[in-house]
């Protein structure tokens, strides 16, 4: 399992408790460490060196202040973010101008879910800025590097040339792919979540297909069936995927056992079925391997590759979210409301007929069974669009408790 490193800095032992169980209930990849005062924080950010601080206005020796100032001056903490805390929320929104390394704010008391939700964004943020740096070019002219490692992972294995790996676990499920789609990358991103990698081939920075070098987990699940599974061409087929990541079906293709447009169909629909499953898990090794180009199977499949948007879209069709998933979109009097990102992305996007209408009764007021008695649609039909739209981050949802204030 990856971690990554915080460092909390408070005098409050309540406080420790519930930063302590809090991020270890629900994010079993942090490593925490707790120091009672600015001077042991001070020692322990440079022995540590962590990721991510979160920082006590008010201490028994020195100010939230002094400490970021002592931060930026040391070159082994001055790039480091800081979250800081305080009951005072007008004094150290004051503050946070003044420093560049705080990057948000979090005013006593808190809730745990508030803590949770500002941890993860200051991890995605991290994240995302440690990728984008490493394709920039550097200012003393010399090559970028090859890797990117997200803080708390191990570097890839001898001869890989990857740009970046890290771990689901604390960053966005969609940053990911979402930055080689803005970046027009090319390459394969590997998630390792079972024996062997899932692959996903990007082509300037659109999907062409998922594959894995693990025929089992390919065809796990398949609806496919044909008497040539037992024969001694499809044993043929089966290890040329093993060695190659080349699909089945395509080797078939090559053999004269099936037709290129059954080949074609059966490759797509496989690729969404072993992308559909990474929505389910949690916590998943990932690692990008850019490439000049992709191997020669894939070529033929280039004309089809789908933007990443339209990529997530089909994937989570695939999808049937269990109760559990669904309860934050689940209440019936609730609202749906697009988000910045929602208004600017959702026109672009292939939705399909139910998944357009549904868009278009959304107007930040109307409430879920509102949409679905003038869209005609069933409440659950309108519910799991809706379950689409927010791992998206195309709507927020608003539960009738927050809205009526009960």
């Amino acid at each position: 399992m990856t971690s990554h490193k915080v460092l909390a800095i408070d005098d409050s032992l309540t406080l420790h408790r519930v930063i302590s169980t809090t991020l270890h209930k629900s994010l079993p990849g942090v490593k925490l460490t707790l120091a009672s005062s600015g001077h042991e924080g001070c020692e322990l950010a440079q022995s540590v060196q962590p990721d991510l601080i979160l920082l006590d206005y008010v201490l028994p020796d020195f100010s939230g202040d002094e400490i970021c100032e002592t931060f930026l001056k040391n070159p082994l903490t001055a790039r480091t973010p800081v979250i800081l805390m305080s009951s005072s929320g007008e004094e150290i929104r004051r503050i946070r101008s003044r420093f560049p390394n705080i990057i948000n704010i979090l005013v006593k008391p808190f809730t745990r879910e508030l803590l949770i939700a500002t941890v993860r964004q200051a991890f995605e943020t991290h994240v995302l800025a440690a990728m984008s740096a490493a394709m920039e070019p550097q200012k003393d002219g010399a090559e970028r590097a090859s890797v990117v490692t997200a803080p708390g992972l191990a570097g890839p294995s001898p001869g890989a040339r990857c740009l970046f790996r890290g771990n689901t676990g604390l960053s966005t499920f969609l940053n990911t792919p979402s930055f080689i789609a803005s970046r027009k990358l090319t390459g394969v991103l590997r998630f390792f979540h079972e024996t062997s990698p899932l692959e996903i081939l990007f082509h300037q920075g659109r999907v062409v297909m998922v594959t894995s070098k693990d025929v089992e987990l390919y065809l796990r699940g398949s609806s496919y069936s044909n008497d040539s599974f037992r024969d001694k061409f499809w044993k043929a087929c089966e290890k040329g995927q093993s060695d190659s990541g080349c699909p089945v079906f395509i080797l078939m293709t090559e053999r004269g056992m099936m037709s290129a447009e059954l080949s074609r169909t059966l490759v797509k629909a496989h690729s969404c079925r072993l992308f559909a499953g990474l929505w389910l898990v949690e916590n998943v090794d990932y690692e990008f391997e850019e490439t000049d180009s992709l191997p020669p199977y894939a070529e033929p499949f280039l004309g089809d590759a789908v933007e990443i948007d339209d990529w997530f879209l089909m994937t989570l069709r695939e999808v049937e979210p269990c109760d559990v998933m669904l309860s934050e979109v689940a209440d019936v009097q609730g609202v749906p409301a697009l988000t910045p990102s929602g208004i600017r992305r959702a026109p672009h996007m292939r939705l399909n007929t139910q998944e357009r209408s549904v868009m278009t009764a959304i107007n930040n007021h109307s409430t879920l069974a509102e949409i679905a008695r003038v869209t005609g649609f069933s409440q659950e039909t309108v519910l799991h669009i809706l379950y689409r739209f927010q791992k998206l981050h195309l709507i927020e949802f608003w539960s009738s408790v927050l809205l009526l204030g009960r």
